[in-house]
């Protein structure tokens, strides 16, 4: 059924819709004018532009005040529904009427203009009957763009909702990604600390302590999708910390971070579980123990990371490695579910061994983020 709220595109007051329709008729003026002087001219008929101009003044002008009525009506009474049976002969019976307050404007204005004294009701009625077909087409077109427009209008609500429950469709499943890391994250930091619980009292309770941090962090951003670099890097070195607590010498960290990068926003939890696979996978099993090297860049348009090991790589296949793990799977389907294709991650041998990770992702700061956010809150 047609809309009962109706609303032009564009129209944000009563004045604004009178100014867009006076408009419109203005220009039907000038275009009818213009044209039929142009035919005189074209054929060298006498010329009475003055008389041109106020017939098309008093053909199109009464319409523009007809205009909001007939949207009125339109509004009231629908055309589309089981009420068109009653509808459309009021539409009809509107048309008529309107059709002959035109006619009449139009000839009495004519009449005192030339001061004739052919005016009389039978060729009124005459004139009315000759300007009904075009007067006919012009109320069925007004009510013809009350349905584009109102068509338009719901074709574009609709595209807003469905955009509004794709959004919320990929942050709750974004969300359920993220929080699938916790338990994830907990059940091995738990894990290392009840192996040093009875071995090594004092590392195991500052391992507590940093892991109340960590969770305090957690909580603060939980909310969040996209964090700055200098945040997620605030989270990922109290993590480190719990690790060297646990490995002790076995275990060296490089982070050289560009400080043009410290601003760019990055999925918040991301390098976590890198980090922690590459200790895993790449560190655990060597009895000396190794390095990690987190490094961060700006290549053009990109934030670029990189998270590289001197483990054993890949060349000894096991389920995290192939990239198949919680952490490495969960990181691929976020990754894809924020960026789309306009990322790259890549899981490899190293070159000097051990294994490389390298993360793309678009270069956004996080002040430019803010202002976006804004801005579509405000609009």
């Amino acid at each position: 059924m047609f809309s009962n709220n109706i609303k032009i595109p564009m129209k944000r007051c009563r004045f604004v819709r009178a100014i867009l329709i006076f408009s419109a008729y203005i220009l039907l003026i000038f275009l009818f004018s213009s044209g039929a002087i142009f035919y005189y001219i074209i054929k060298g008929a006498a010329l009475d532009a003055r008389g041109e101009v106020l017939y098309n003044i008093w053909r199109w002008l009464p319409w523009a005040f007809f205009t909001p009525f007939v949207i009125r009506l339109v509004r009231r009474f629908p055309i589309e529904g089981r009420g068109w049976v009653y509808s459309v002969p009021i539409h009809i019976l509107a048309c008529f009427l309107f059709s002959f307050i035109q006619v009449s404007i139009y000839y009495i204005n004519i009449w005192v203009y030339t001061l004739s004294s052919d005016f009389s009701v039978p060729y009124l009625l005459m004139n009315f009957f000759k300007a009904a077909p075009l007067n006919i087409l012009t109320y069925w077109a007004i009510v013809g763009v009350c349905y584009f427009l109102d068509y338009y209008r719901r074709y574009r609500e609709r595209e807003l909702r469905a955009s509004r429950l794709e959004t919320q469709l990929t942050q709750s499943q974004l969300q359920v990604l993220k929080m699938q890391l916790h338990p994830h994250f907990l059940f091995n930091t738990l894990h290392a600390i009840s192996a040093l619980v009875y071995k090594n009292p004092k590392s195991a309770d500052k391992m507590i302590s940093l892991l109340s941090d960590l969770l305090r962090l957690s909580l603060e951003s939980s909310g969040l999708q996209e964090v700055p670099m200098k945040e997620e890097l605030e989270f990922l070195k109290i993590y480190l910390e719990i690790e060297k607590t646990r490995f002790q010498d076995r275990l060296r960290i490089h982070i050289d971070i560009a400080p043009e990068t410290l601003d760019a926003m990055i999925p918040n939890l991301i390098l976590q579980p890198l980090v922690e696979n590459a200790i895993r996978h790449g560190i655990a099993p060597l009895r000396r123990g190794g390095k990690i090297s987190i490094q961060s860049r700006r290549q053009d348009d990109k934030l670029q990371v990189q998270i590289d090991d001197n483990g054993k790589g890949l060349r000894e296949p096991s389920e995290s490695s192939q990239g198949n793990g919680i952490g490495l799977i969960n990181t691929r389907q976020r990754l894809k579910q924020l960026y789309g294709d306009n990322h790259r991650f890549v899981l490899r041998d190293g070159d000097h061994g051990g294994a490389l990770v390298i993360l793309e992702i678009p270069f956004r700061l996080y002040e430019e983020d803010r202002l976006e956010i804004e801005e579509e809150t405000s609009g």
